[in-house]
């Protein structure tokens, strides 16, 4: 697959998995009231486009960042070489396993401080 392959890759799941996360920006459109106001209080408050764009493509990155120190882990411990599918395994699973993480971690970042 290659070094810019698995980049690639991980960068297009990460930004899927930012885009169809459970506290992502999809999930939120369901629980916003026409005034704004939601009715979950755990939900995020709507962000702009550009805080959206900035954390998809931050998800991306840490995606392909994981994805490819575990290629690097691999291929330097003969786990696995190029192109094998336990190389392809475990960077797509690395690239999810971050952006859940990363999604978690962030879900409470933007929640309205006004008790919302």
């Amino acid at each position: 697959m290659g070094w810019f392959g698995t980049a690639i890759l991980a960068a297009l799941i990460g930004m899927a998995g930012w885009r169809f996360h459970p506290s992502g920006p999809l999930s939120l459109r369901s629980r916003v009231r026409s005034d704004g106001l939601t009715s979950d209080p755990s939900a995020r408050v709507v962000g702009s486009r550009a805080q959206s764009l900035r954390d998809m493509l931050a998800a991306a990155g840490v995606a392909a960042i994981a994805a490819l120190v575990v290629k690097l882990a691999g291929n330097a411990s003969g786990a696995f070489s190029d192109g094998q599918f336990l190389e392809w395994l475990a960077t797509v699973l690395a690239a999810i396993t971050a952006v859940a993480v990363l999604g978690r971690l962030c879900a409470g970042r933007r929640l309205d401080r006004r008790g919302l």
